[in-house]
């Protein structure tokens, strides 16, 4: 919570990130944790962000201080909706607020949410990460309308990426 201002949100931190299950590569995934937040992910790997009972166009979110919204495409930040994939790395995100309400003019194209993250920063040490999931309908629990059915719907699902990261000129960049 902030207290330094009237702004009513909370921080998603790198430990949330690195240590809480999700289902999809999407850092706004963790937005879901603060209250009035909801995210959804679609069986055709659609995501949203929604705020209250708004819809998703009713967000935005910043990376470093600039504004991920599509004003091409409906459906709010780019990434999701019309726009499938992800506004940015994962790996890349460092930590995140997500304000609900009382947010400040210079957060603008909003009415319900405003997502403020801040990059990784650099180091003097070279470092990388690998990921790697893999899911099929073997390796899950039935849904409620598979129960209903009889049997599992055929599926799989594989996610795999790394990042590396370190000084480009070193103590300079």
């Amino acid at each position: 919570e902030e207290v330094k201002t009237s702004e009513v949100g909370n921080t998603v931190s790198l430990r949330q990130i690195d240590t809480i299950p999700q289902t999809s590569r999407n850092f706004l995934q963790y937005a879901d944790i603060v209250p009035g937040m909801v995210f959804t992910r679609s069986a055709n790997g659609d995501t949203s962000l929604r705020s209250g009972a708004q819809a998703s166009s009713a967000i935005n979110v910043y990376i470093d201080g600039v504004g991920q919204k599509n004003y091409v495409l409906p459906g709010g930040v780019t990434g999701q909706n019309n726009s499938v994939g992800n506004p940015f790395p994962q790996l890349a995100i460092g930590e995140y607020k997500v304000i609900t309400s009382n947010y400040k003019a210079e957060y603008d194209q909003i009415s319900s949410a405003a997502v403020t993250a801040d990059t990784k920063s650099g180091t003097n040490e070279f470092h990388g990460e690998v990921f790697g999931t893999y899911t099929n309908d073997s390796l899950r629990a039935r849904t409620p309308s598979e129960n209903d059915a009889g049997k599992k719907t055929k599926s799989h699902e594989k996610e795999y990426g790394f990042a590396i990261g370190g000084p480009i000129i070193q103590d300079k960049m």
